[in-house]
């Protein structure tokens, strides 16, 4: 349990509360597992009952769903500012370099603040 504890908190793009849903689940698996360890009347049924809890502990592998769709919020953004520019031809070639590095400048402050 501990590694895999270990192994959801070691992922950076999970929240705090896909972390918490991810750990709570991975517990309720180790219990069932334990439960079923308790309830084996022979050697090899605890060997099974250890095996299986061992798998579905394991099976525990969250998909960070916030901050990816965050930060692809923030790219698509991004791109659509860039086109916009591109698109404004009253701009000169060097007013449109500035402003798309103003907005990849601003892409990555709002990125690291949704880390």
């Amino acid at each position: 349990m501990k590694a895999k504890n270990d192994a959801i908190d070691a992922n950076n793009d999970l929240t705090a509360e896909e972390k918490a849903k991810a750990k709570e689940n991975a517990k309720a698996k180790a219990d069932a597992a334990k439960q079923a360890i308790d309830n084996a009347t022979t050697n090899d049924a605890v060997t099974q009952a250890k095996n299986d809890g061992a798998t579905s502990v394991n099976s525990v592998n969250p998909t960070a769903q916030a901050k990816p769709a965050a930060k692809k919020a923030i790219d698509d953004a991004l791109k659509a500012k860039n086109d916009a520019i591109d698109a404004n031809n009253d701009l000169t070639a060097e007013e449109k370099a500035k402003a798309k590095r103003k907005c990849e400048s601003e892409s990555r402050c709002s990125e690291t603040s949704n880390r």
